[in-house]
């Protein structure tokens, strides 16, 4: 499993997937004393390095959305945002972006563009698909979440490995939306419930 899905990552070419999955496994060893400092360490070296190795200017790009794909994320984004700007109660409502963005799309860098299923943004999604009640409801969980998770950070347990699937998934969610399609819901509310069975485990201990 761990093999196949990581090939998965690789050849989807899902840049904003390898930042999450390493942001996720970064979280880990930073919790571990063993891990800290190394992992602090060759973080600074490959920032460094992608600060100042020419041979390294086009990850540099892509990671400041500065190619092609990122530009058309930032295109989407913006034209989505106008939408919001004139419907920001109520959003678009479920399976309707499509429809209602065309009036406020827009060419990139002079490029006629296709208009995705979703704004690549997991808080713009959540926001159009369910409006503001939506969007805060969310956060919401988000924040409940973490809030749980924390107070079982006493204990060293499998509620650290549920932070890093979470910070994964909301660190991809940054230009991508991984969550409105059914299989991708299942997996994300899979989290919580295994978060909330573990907290009970725990207090029954």
């Amino acid at each position: 499993f761990l093999v196949s899905s990581f090939l998965a990552i690789i050849y989807s070419k899902s840049t904003g997937a390898l930042v999450g999955l390493t942001a996720g496994i970064g979280f880990l060893l930073l919790l571990s004393k063993k891990t800290r400092w190394p992992t602090i360490i060759i973080s600074a070296i490959c920032f460094s390095s992608l600060l100042n190795f020419s041979s390294l200017s086009g990850i540099k790009q892509e990671l400041l959305l500065q190619d092609r794909s990122g530009q058309i994320r930032i295109g989407i984004w913006k034209e989505t945002i106008k939408f919001l700007e004139d419907q920001p109660i109520v959003g678009a409502g479920l399976a309707s972006y499509e429809q209602k963005i065309v009036s406020y799309h827009q060419k990139v860098n002079g490029e006629n563009i296709e208009i995705f299923h979703h704004p690549h943004n997991i808080l713009l999604t959540m926001y159009v698909n369910l409006g503001l009640l939506g969007l805060i409801s969310f956060i919401a969980i988000i924040y409940c979440y973490f809030k749980i998770l924390i107070s079982n950070f006493k204990f060293p347990n499998f509620s650290i490995y549920l932070g890093a699937s979470m910070l994964t998934i909301l660190i991809m969610g940054l230009v991508d939306s991984p969550y409105i399609k059914n299989d991708l819901a299942i997996l994300f509310w899979l989290l919580p419930a295994l978060l909330i069975i573990n907290s009970q485990n725990l207090k029954s201990l």
